[in-house]
């Protein structure tokens, strides 16, 4: 029985973070076919977002294991305020270090690269990332709030539907072609990825929502199946 439960808890976790990792792959990989220039200056945007991301990602696991905690005691209150906070500290940290991002970005890249080719590019792309940051961190915070109310399965299937259905067709459209806008290049595959944890953010935010609204009976029931 325990087995099961963890099985049945962690499989779609699992399963969540190979999407995530896998479409990041993919994504190194498409922007490596633009040239070494292009693949450098992808690569300085990908660590960076990958860097400031981390704040979020921590908060992620707090709020976990604040939120199962006071479900678990059957204080329900609590936990939607656990929650609640979680997501305004990440937030306003994420605005914090959006804005860092983008008032220091010359000096952030010439950490990695002085050619000025790849300077240029990386410093756009991470400006689009720190459009972003906002929305990431909102999924990412939410995300650790459905894992305590055991919520795992529709974690994974917003995720694929983020990643997969929209956030990497649409990047290969507008980077490489002109069917909605003329080819814009590795941006493209940015402007994509602020639509798709835009809409990861907004589901999952809606989702929350739903479970802060059950009652102490049904929080009951569904942390205990």
């Amino acid at each position: 029985q325990p087995l099961a439960a963890i099985v049945k808890i962690g499989l779609p976790t699992a399963l969540q973070m190979m999407v995530v990792n896998l479409s990041y792959c993919i994504l190194a990989g498409m922007c490596n076919t633009f040239g070494v220039s292009v693949a450098a200056a992808a690569g300085i945007g990908l660590k960076v977002n990958t860097l400031v991301a981390m704040p979020c990602w921590s908060l992620g696991q707090a709020v976990t294991a604040m939120v199962g905690q006071n479900l678990g005691a059957g204080r329900l209150e609590r936990a939607r305020l656990s929650a609640r906070t979680a997501l305004c500290m990440g937030a306003v940290s994420s605005l914090i270090i959006a804005a860092c991002t983008a008032l220091f970005r010359e000096q952030i890249v010439h950490i990695y690269n002085d050619d000025p080719a790849v300077t240029a590019l990386a410093m756009s792309l991470l400006l689009l990332g720190s459009c972003y940051q906002l929305v990431d961190a909102l999924q990412t915070i939410s995300i650790g709030i459905l894992r305590a109310y055991n919520d795992t399965r529709i974690i994974s299937l917003v995720c694929f539907t983020s990643y997969w259905i929209i956030g990497l067709p649409l990047g290969f459209t507008l980077a490489r072609t002109d069917w909605l806008v003329p080819a814009m290049g590795p941006a493209g595959f940015w402007i994509s990825y602020i639509v798709a944890l835009g809409f990861g953010a907004l589901c999952y935010l809606i989702r929350v929502h739903h479970l802060h609204g059950l009652d102490a009976e049904a929080v009951r029931r569904r942390i205990q199946r």
